[in-house]
């Protein structure tokens, strides 16, 4: 009987260590971030840490950018658009294991980290979410349609 107990409870430490371990590794991993251009024309990209920066360059219409970098800092992007205007978002801290997107619309940058949920305010004027959907949410009682902010 002792033995059974002892048994079950070396299979449960082992269990235990094995799920810690899966859930440890990926916070070991660099710093991911993707740039994704929901605007209609091309975009010029800029990312900021620190007193470092990395052009990202043109990144195509309806189309993505990923990289990673070795550090631990505040992100920030600048944009600036075929018509000439720039735009910059606001920053947001990163380190091992995190990953940051960051949204190009066509007046602004909406950065977030890749577990955060979408939100009313992440809606734009016509209720797309990040150019995608139709920017309703589905919840409990049915389909909830964004708060226009006009």
């Amino acid at each position: 009987m002792i033995r059974r107990i002892f048994n079950i409870l070396t299979v449960a430490v082992a269990v235990f260590f094995a799920v810690l371990v899966i859930l440890a590794v990926p916070s070991f991993f660099d710093p991911a971030f993707e740039v994704v251009n929901t605007t209609t024309q091309p975009v010029f990209v800029v990312a900021e840490w620190r007193n470092e920066e990395k052009e990202l360059g043109n990144i195509a219409p309806m189309s993505s950018y990923e990289f990673s970098i070795n550090d631990e800092a505040a992100m920030k992007f600048r944009v600036r658009y075929p018509r000439g205007a720039e735009t910059e978002s606001e920053p947001i801290y990163f380190s091992s294991g995190i990953q940051v997107i960051a949204t190009i619309t066509s007046d602004a940058i909406k950065v977030r980290y890749d577990h955060e949920s979408a939100t009313h305010d992440m809606f734009d004027a016509s209720g797309l979410y990040e150019g995608q959907g139709g920017g309703a949410n589905l919840t409990l009682n049915g389909i909830e349609e964004p708060v226009d902010k006009r």
